[in-house]
């Protein structure tokens, strides 16, 4: 077993000795004012092919370039000045055949914050007979947005991670992660937010409304017959025992009368808290008397 051990420690250390091809990536250091960020996305490394023994390739990764923008807002680094300087700190007998990205192009400018709204991206089915009270509710509501400031002001709403829900049959809250910006140099505070679905059950409640008549002369006298609609209404358990004819309005029009003596009822406002209105009858027939 020693002998086999003997064996493959000297076999490694020739191996090693021999010179390679690698592709090494060399990370980038950068140093800039706090109150400044960059304009657009930089690489986090650079790629080098690079011939060295396998001594010296195993020791490639700890290799940094430091790139220092506290003096100027704008640089450029051409392919000679970063082939130049990684060559400096590669052992002797060393060889940098490539670097990549060939040119690296910097600039930097002030940091701008800016509050916006956070917008909720979800896909709910709800549960037969149930339905949502409110719309949902986010909290926080806004979020906070620092970057580049030529970035972060065309910047109007910020989306969450998408809420997807199915059979949904009470109130539910949760935490949710907001979407990452694609721009690593955008910072989003904070980076998830509550929502809260308020769900309940839903009823059908019948109203009888009464007819109003518009456009209808002083020297004539209508008489419409029925004088009233029977309106059905899905509402939600809560809004049930409030919910009354005086928030609903049905009309005709006495200047639109149909060829059969009859006219069209138009259902002209009703409940914003109510869904799926249905009424009875469409239309109404008249009888035109004229006053004394």
């Amino acid at each position: 077993m020693l002998c086999m051990i003997i064996a493959f420690v000297f076999w490694l250390v020739t191996k090693l000795s021999y010179p390679y091809k690698s592709s090494v990536q060399i990370k980038l250091d950068y140093s800039l004012p706090d109150n400044k960020t960059f304009s657009q996305f930089v690489p986090s490394f650079l790629e080098a092919d690079i011939k060295a023994t396998g001594w010296d390739l195993l020791f490639m990764s700890l290799l940094e370039v430091k790139i220092d923008l506290h003096r100027e807002e704008q640089q450029s680094f051409s392919n000679n000045h970063l082939s130049g300087t990684i060559q400096k700190m590669l052992p002797l007998g060393t060889q940098l055949l490539q670097v990549r990205p060939d040119q690296l192009n910097l600039q930097v400018e002030p940091i701008f914050i800016k509050s916006v709204p956070l917008r909720l991206d979800y896909q709910v089915e709800l549960a037969a007979e149930h339905k949502l009270v409110d719309s949902p509710a986010l909290f926080p509501a806004f979020v906070e947005i620092s970057g580049a400031a030529s970035v972060v002001k065309n910047i109007q709403e910020w989306k969450t991670s998408p809420l997807v829900l199915q059979g949904l049959k009470s109130s539910h809250e949760q935490s949710l992660q907001l979407l990452t910006a694609e721009d690593k140099n955008i910072q989003i505070t904070p980076n998830e937010v509550r929502v809260l679905l308020k769900v309940e059950q839903v009823t059908e409640k019948r109203l009888e409304i009464p007819l109003t008549v518009e456009n209808l002369p002083d020297s004539v006298l209508l008489v419409v017959l029925p004088n009233k609609i029977t309106a059905t209404c899905v509402v939600g358990l809560s809004d049930y025992a409030r919910l009354n004819s005086s928030e609903f309005k049905a009309t005709v029009d006495f200047n639109q009368k149909n060829s059969d003596n009859s006219l069209h009822i138009r259902l002209e406002k009703r409940a914003n808290y109510v869904d799926l209105v249905q009424f009875q009858p469409k239309k109404v027939n008249y009888v035109v008397k004229k006053t004394k």
